[in-house]
């Protein structure tokens, strides 16, 4: 599904199971027994509408911290780049991303990451986790 238009996948990679977290897996399976929809629209019986979610959600709160936001598919690329900085082989990401061909995974989603930035990116799992615990000490 993309802006709310269901469709197919490009091909074979794209079909199955999509790994994830258990932690994500949990709150999505919560999701879908209550809506219908992994991820529900605002709307009853829609499905979350991806570009209203960057606009009204991630572009806000990225902001409110000086980072920019730069699309989809720099999060797939940023996905990419972090598992294979965690030490993931290349035919693995190739799979979470379900590319058909992993020259693709290679060529145009794995990148090369400065120290500086992969220290940046812990400072900000950091924030959430502290905030994570700010809100769980709230409840």
């Amino acid at each position: 599904m993309w802006r709310s238009v269901v469709g197919k996948p490009k091909g074979k990679a794209g079909k199955g199971l999509i790994p994830v977290v258990p932690r994500l897996r949990h709150l999505l399976n919560q999701q879908k027994k209550a809506s219908g929809y992994i991820l529900p629209g605002r709307k009853p019986d829609t499905a979350l509408n991806l570009d209203e979610l960057a606009m009204d959600v991630i572009r806000p709160t990225l902001s409110a911290h000086g980072i920019t936001w730069h699309g989809w598919h720099a999060f797939r690329r940023g996905l990419a780049t972090n598992l294979k900085q965690l030490g993931v082989d290349d035919l693995t990401i190739q799979a979470i991303l379900r590319h058909s061909d992993v020259s693709v995974t290679r060529r145009a989603y794995i990148k090369t990451v400065p120290t500086a930035s992969v220290d940046a990116m812990n400072a900000l799992e950091n924030v959430f986790k502290t905030r994570e615990k700010a809100m769980a000490a709230q409840a």
